[in-house]
C-alpha cells in the first residue's frame, strides 16, 4: 500500500467523489463493506491515476484484519458480561500432606522388600516379623494416600459441575477403583479432567485469572503404564543381572512417580485456585 499521507486520500463512491480523508477512514469504509474492491476507486498523492480499492495492495488485508480484531473485540466485550457461574464451594487441599504419605509408603515397602531379600532383621528377636509389619505400614500408607487422592479427584470434576460438565464426579473416581482396568480407566478419569477444566476456564471470565492446567503430561502419566508394557520385554528377556533389572525398574518407577507428582500439583493448584474463587465469591456476597 501507498505510503499514507492522511491528508490526501480520496475515494469515489457512485460517481461522487470525497475527500480528503485520513486513511483510517479509507480502512474503515472497507472493514464495514462501505469501499466495493472493483466498483469504487481511490486516489492518493503519489498515484498516477485513480485505482479501485481492490487494486491498492493492503488496503482490504488491513481492513479484514480491523474487522477481525473489532469482532473478536465484540465477543470478548459479550464473554466479559456473562451472568457468573453459582460456584460450588471448593476447600483447599495441601499437597505436601499427600506427597508425605506417598513418600511414606514407598520407603516403608522398598526397607520391608530389602530386608526380606537380604534378611537384615533376622537376627533382632521380636514377636512380629520387621520386614513383614514395614511393608504392612507401607500398604497402609498408600491406601491412605490413595483415598485422599480419590477424594480430590471428585472435588476436581464436581467443582465444574456449575459450568455445565456433563461427567459425574463419582463415575470419575470409581472407575479408577476397578481392579486391573487402572491403566485404560485412568485416560477417562485422569486424562479427560484438564480437556473438561481448562474448557470451564474458556468459558467465563470468572475464571480468566486461573491459571490453565497441561493437559499433556495428564496423557503421559496415563500413557507410561503402556510405555512401560511394551518395554518389559527388553528388560526381562535381554539376560540381564538381577541388579541391571533393579536399576532400569527404578528408574522406571521414578520417572513415573514425577509424572506423578506433576499430575498431583496440577490437580491441587487447579482446586485450590477454585476454593480461591469460591471464597471470592462469598466475600461478595458479604459486601452486598
Amino acid at each position: 500500500m501507498h505510503d499514507p499521507d492522511d491528508a490526501i486520500w480520496y475515494y469515489r463512491r457512485v460517481g461522487q467523489k470525497y475527500g480528503p480523508v485520513p486513511l483510517q477512514k479509507i480502512l474503515d469504509l472497507a472493514k464495514d463493506g462501505m469501499l466495493h474492491k472493483e466498483l469504487d476507486a481511490v486516489w492518493t498523492k503519489g498515484m498516477s491515476e485513480w485505482a479501485t480499492s481492490g487494486e491498492v495492495k493492503g488496503i482490504h488485508i488491513e481492513a479484514k484484519r480491523l474487522k477481525e480484531l473489532d469482532s473478536k473485540a465484540i465477543r470478548y466485550r459479550q464473554w466479559l458480561k456473562k451472568k457468573p457461574y453459582n460456584i460450588a464451594k471448593v476447600n483447599p487441599v495441601h499437597l505436601n500432606n499427600l506427597v508425605a504419605l506417598i513418600g511414606a509408603a514407598i520407603i516403608l515397602t522398598c526397607v520391608g522388600l530389602y530386608g526380606q531379600y537380604s534378611r537384615l532383621f533376622q537376627d533382632i528377636n521380636l514377636p512380629v516379623q520387621i520386614d513383614e509389619m514395614l511393608i504392612i505400614a507401607g500398604g497402609f500408607f498408600a491406601a491412605v494416600a490413595a483415598i485422599i487422592f480419590s477424594v480430590w479427584l471428585f472435588r476436581a470434576w464436581h467443582m465444574l459441575r456449575p459450568t455445565g460438565e456433563k461427567i459425574p464426579a463419582w463415575l470419575a473416581v470409581l472407575l479408577i477403583w476397578i481392579p486391573g482396568a487402572q491403566p485404560v480407566t485412568s485416560f477417562f478419569s485422569i486424562g479427560l479432567w484438564p480437556h473438561a477444566y481448562n474448557r470451564a476456564r474458556a468459558s467465563h471470565p470468572q475464571f480468566r485469572f486461573v491459571e490453565k492446567v497441561p493437559a499433556a503430561q495428564f496423557w503421559v502419566f496415563c500413557l507410561f503404564p503402556w510405555i512401560g508394557a511394551a518395554l518389559s520385554p527388553l528388560v526381562f528377556y535381554q539376560n540381564l543381572q538381577l541388579e541391571q533389572i533393579t536399576i532400569a525398574v527404578s528408574v522406571f518407577a521414578f520417572i513415573y512417580l514425577m509424572l506423578g507428582y506433576a499430575v498431583l500439583k496440577a490437580i491441587t493448584g487447579a482446586i485450590n485456585d477454585m476454593a480461591n474463587l469460591y471464597k471470592a465469591q462469598l466475600m461478595r456476597r458479604e459486601a452486598l
